[in-house]
């Protein structure tokens, strides 16, 4: 009884042994895989921290958006590396068209940023109230920065369907709004408080919003006069009011200051549909 015991022992010993092999082999990469897995891994890390040290000067920069994905990807490469996941290789091209796609999009110097800022007279937010300076930069930046990545992604990915988001940021200093634009906001704001200083804070992040959606439309607007009939692009809006908050980190700021009376403008470039 003892001995048929230690053979079905050795027996499942083996059996198992056998599968933990078998799965081994299944999982071993082939030179090309393992490189390839290797150059996406190390690509991700490096994009990943080229944008962390974007976003952490800039917290609004929407190459963020980036940042989820690349971490993904780092961490199924790594695994894939480990022989702790299959090589795919349509997921592979996924990863290595995604990194691809934030490389073009990280790569226009960090001060085209700066100078797209649009700054604002206080208590004001129409079109009107912008100087003929300002008009400028924001047709400049639809020249310099939007169709120039559009054509740089075009050229690599011509039957790629494109979206291509705007996404504009706006900001307000300290000032309290008064008299008629305190009333038109309020009109905007259905829970106002009641201490005079959230609602100064309410009121200009009410106003930082209508600055950044009026400057998006503006955008659009230069780019439609463009590309009226641009087969695959599709064009989005993101618009965000920060209100009080600090436009960038590394700045002193004062509590009135005309530089933080501003909208910031960006664009990204993805093709359409994303692992």
């Amino acid at each position: 009884m003892k001995n048929k015991i230690l053979i079905l022992l050795v027996i499942a010993f083996s059996f198992f042994t056998g599968c933990a092999k078998k799965n081994n082999t299944e999982l071993n990469l082939s030179e090309v895989e393992r490189n390839t897995t290797l150059n996406t891994n190390q690509s991700s890390r490096t994009l990943a921290e080229k944008i962390l040290q974007i976003v952490n000067r800039d917290p609004s920069s929407p190459l963020g958006g980036f940042l989820p994905k690349l971490k993904k990807i780092t961490k199924k490469t790594a695994q894939i590396l480990n022989n702790e996941a299959p090589y795919n290789n349509n997921e592979m091209s996924e990863y290595l068209s995604y990194i691809e796609q934030g490389v073009i999009n990280s790569e226009p110097d960090l001060e085209n940023v700066l100078e797209n800022d649009v700054s604002f007279p206080s208590g004001k937010y129409h079109i009107s109230n912008l100087s003929d300076k300002s008009k400028v930069v924001l047709k400049g930046f639809v020249r310099d920065s939007v169709f120039p990545l559009i054509t740089r992604y075009r050229k690599k990915h011509p039957n790629e369907h494109l979206i291509v988001t705007i996404k504009t940021v706006g900001y307000a200093d300290s000032s309290p709004p008064g008299g008629n634009l305190a009333a038109l906001l309020d009109d905007k704001l259905p829970n106002l408080s009641k201490s005079m200083v959230e609602r100064r804070k309410q009121r200009n992040k009410e106003l930082s919003r209508l600055r950044a959606e009026i400057i998006n439309d503006y955008i659009l607007q230069e780019m439609n006069s463009e590309l009226p009939h641009a087969p695959r692009i599709e064009i989005k809006k993101n618009i965000k009011g920060l209100g009080e908050e600090l436009p960038y980190n590394e700045i002193n700021y004062r509590e009135r200051d005309d530089r933080r009376r501003i909208c910031k403008a960006y664009v990204t470039v993805l093709k359409k549909n994303n692992f």
